[in-house]
């Protein structure tokens, strides 16, 4: 995330070194010491409007590497010791995992907010690339810059659909998921429907028409994965 010029020269036509300093050392305080000055430094920068080159967007992300973006809110995870959110842009989506004081911010939470995750780190997990954040990570709820993020709808045709699975998360909490093959932009794309929605799926037939409202959609291997949960809806069309 670091520039090699520092983050000072994006801004020095807007503010002095010592007024920057300044602010650098208020936010340090504020946030106890706990976020690296790389961050404090996007924080201010990002402040005066002049950090847009820095946002990745979700497709573009690759594992190993520190990353700023935008993302809404399309599910959340409240585990005890783990908790996270599944964000998603106009590209695709992502799990984001929240360590340290960034998971006190799960209660701060609903679906559908809009946030800013500044310098989190990236893996390739299960479900694709996974984002980390940390002590040296920030996020915003809902900031006055996020961008408008409108999830386009996928429309397609169920080819198959497998048995339901039953599962308990780390918690204990029993979980319903089912499977169906669509043909969905002349290829085939595998749909995973989680909990209340796998009622829905019951009255579908193969052949049927649907529509998914606000779809996750994770790139596994190269493969699309489509998920119906929290904020997403499935139904005939």
């Amino acid at each position: 995330m670091h520039s090699p010029q520092g983050y000072y020269d994006k801004v020095k036509d807007l503010i002095s070194r010592e007024d920057f300093n300044r602010i650098l050392s208020d936010l340090d305080e504020e946030f106890d010491g706990l976020i690296s000055r790389d961050v404090l430094e996007y924080l201010i920068v990002d402040e005066m409007g002049r950090n847009k080159s820095y946002i990745t967007p979700i497709s573009k992300i690759r594992p190993g590497r520190d990353y700023t973006l935008f993302g809404r809110v399309m599910d959340i995870s409240r585990r005890r010791e783990r908790p996270s959110i599944i964000i998603s842009d106009n590209t695709l989506s992502c799990i984001l995992n929240l360590y340290d004081r960034n998971s006190r911010i799960i209660d701060e939470i609903s679906i559908g907010d809009r946030i800013k995750a500044v310098n989190c780190h990236s893996i390739i997990g299960r479900d694709g690339i996974v984002l980390y954040a940390d002590r040296w990570s920030h996020i915003e709820i809902n900031p006055e810059d996020a961008p408008s993020i409108e999830i386009e709808p996928i429309m397609g045709r169920i080819l198959q659909r497998k048995d339901i699975k039953v599962m308990f998360d780390e918690d204990g909490d029993v979980r319903f998921s089912r499977d169906l093959l669509i043909e969905w932009k002349r290829s085939v794309c595998l749909v995973r429907v989680w909990d209340d929605r796998v009622k829905i799926v019951e009255r579908m037939r193969e052949g049927d028409r649907i529509i998914i409202y606000d779809p996750i959609r994770f790139k596994i291997d190269g493969k699309t994965l489509i998920e119906v949960r929290g904020i997403s809806r499935i139904a005939k069309s």
